[in-house]
Formats: structure tokens, C-alpha cells, sequence
């Protein structure tokens, strides 16, 4: 049975909790939910694992328990355990680059200044594997949040208003997740990435 790998990003503890940083582990949950499977603790891999299926895949979700800056360390041993190939493999991460909630598929490519996509490449030798970011705007998109350091901005909790859009979006980024292990990359961002693209 084909396994497909879907590797949530974020930091792990309650302080970190509605975070813009921790929108990767908050999509992999809603997979979980779709699913029907829970997470339990794999200490091997450094990570919190769900598995289930769909159609004719194992599906496993995997949320690193290494912090973000360390996400490598977690992920490549989990490609490992299950043989999954690189193709195989989606990395579900926030990007600021990109408006709140829009979905950007891609087959491989730059890290863009993430430190999670940066160490995976570091830790697979390679970019050339799939990734699907989530926009969680930046600070200056938000009234005097041009004066905050990015850091500050993606570990920051967000707002009222914020989180309620993200949360009325999760299905759909369930979903983007979902027909990437059904359908594939290239059906994934013929899909997805039109939607919610900056004018």
C-alpha cells in the first residue's frame, strides 16, 4: 500500500498554541479529524503520529516535537521509518509572504527564509520535495506591525478576528491536503493556487 508522509510544522507546548508559526500542526490536527485517527507519541521519531487512509494510501501525519528551527531532525528519520519516497512526502508550513489562509502548492524549491523548510533540506540533502504553505500575512500587513521583528510576528497568537477566518478556513486546507494524497502535486496546485492570490 503507498505511503504518503504529511509533515505538519510548529513548536510544540501551549505557549505556542494559535500561533501563525504553529498553522501547520493546526491543519495536520483537522486531517486527523477527517481521518478519524488520533495522535500518540513516537519517540523515536522525535514526533506526535497519526495514521489512516484514504482510498488506496496510508496516510501518516506527523507533527515534530523538535521545535521548528530543528524540523529536519524529526522529518527525514520519519521518511525513513515509512520508505516514503520525496514525491511522497508534504511539508504543510505558514508562510508570511502570502495573504491569511491562501494555499501555495509547489513540487520543490527555495526554503524563502523558513527555518523549518531550511533544516528538512538541510536533513534530506535536498529541496526537490513537495510543500504546501499557508499565508499568514506579515507584520506589515497589520497596523504597526511594520515595527516588529518576524519572529516576534509568527510566534505571536493570533487576533480575534485572524483566528476565526483561519479557523473557518481549515476544512478547506484539510481538503488541499487530502486530494494532494489523492490526486497528486499537479492537481494540488491547479486546485489551490489560484485561490486567495494577491491582486
Amino acid at each position: 500500500m503507498p505511503v504518503k508522509l504529511v509533515a505538519g510544522l510548529g513548536n510544540p507546548g501551549s505557549r505556542y498554541e494559535a500561533t501563525r508559526h504553529n498553522l501547520g500542526f493546526q491543519v495536520v490536527d483537522r486531517v486527523a479529524k477527517e481521518l478519524g485517527v488520533t495522535f500518540s507519541s513516537m519517540t523515536r521519531l522525535s514526533s506526535l503520529q497519526a495514521v489512516g487512509h484514504l482510498g488506496e494510501n496510508r496516510v501518516v501525519l506527523l507533527k515534530p516535537l523538535t521545535f521548528m528551527n530543528l524540523s529536519g531532525n524529526a522529518v527525514a528519520p520519519a521518511r525513513r521509518f515509512h520508505g516514503v519516497e520525496l514525491e511522497d512526502l508534504l511539508v504543510v508550513s505558514d508562510d508570511v509572504a502570502l495573504p491569511l489562509c491562501s494555499i501555495r502548492f509547489r513540487a520543490k524549491g527555495s526554503c524563502g527564509g523558513h527555518n523549518g523548510l531550511e533544516d528538512i533540506e538541510r536533513a534530506l540533502g535536498t529541496d526537490e520535495y513537495p510543500r504546501m504553505r499557508i499565508g499568514v500575512d506579515g507584520p506589515t500587513s497589520h497596523p504597526g506591525g511594520g515595527q516588529q521583528k518576524l519572529e516576534k510576528f509568527v510566534l505571536g497568537r493570533l487576533g480575534k478576528e485572524d483566528e476565526e477566518t483561519v479557523q473557518g478556513e481549515l476544512a478547506s486546507m484539510a481538503e488541499a491536503v487530502l486530494l494532494w494524497v489523492d490526486r497528486g502535486i499537479v492537481e494540488a496546485m491547479n486546485r489551490f493556487n489560484s485561490k486567495k492570490e494577491k491582486q
